[in-house]
């Protein structure tokens, strides 16, 4: 079965998102299980979904930059400030695209698992999406830093 973890028998089981993925309850309130193992799938599927997303922009991000320092580089702009601005227009696009998913996969887990939208899951998942932004926009000075012909 997929994701069937093996376990001591007498130790309760959740089941993850109607998913066939049993993972072992670790405690708390047995009435609230199966409210808690909803939440602990949904946020789960979100964080997979959330570094999956954020990997192949990354991966996708570095095809874009040396696509484009090859075709700056072919007009004899590689070492000028329009290279810079696309650098950073290709980062802040992938970081536009990664947000646009995150948001729009809470939208549809919410609908599912309502506690996703009480204020402290709220802002947490504000505050995740705030280091990734911040993560990005430090990608943006890093790769100023490292441009010889940037002027500081």
């Amino acid at each position: 079965m997929l994701g069937e973890r093996v376990g001591v028998a007498s130790q309760p089981y959740l089941v993850m998102l109607r998913l066939r993925w049993k993972v072992p309850w670790t405690g708390g309130n047995p009435n609230m299980a199966e409210k808690n193992s909803d939440v602990g799938a949904a946020l789960e599927l979100e964080s997979i979904n959330f570094n999956q997303w954020m990997l192949e922009s990354s991966m996708q991000v570095n095809a874009d930059i040396k696509t484009s320092e090859r075709i700056l580089a072919a007009k004899g702009q590689a070492l000028s400030g329009g290279r810079y601005k696309k650098e950073v227009d290709i980062i802040f696009t992938s970081i536009g695209s990664v947000l646009e998913k995150a948001i729009a996969l809470r939208h549809d887990l919410s609908a599912r698992v309502p506690a996703l939208l009480e204020p402290a899951s709220l802002t947490v998942f504000k505050e995740k999406l705030e280091r990734f932004v911040d993560g990005g926009s430090m990608a943006c000075v890093s790769v100023r830093n490292e441009t010889p012909w940037a002027v500081p």
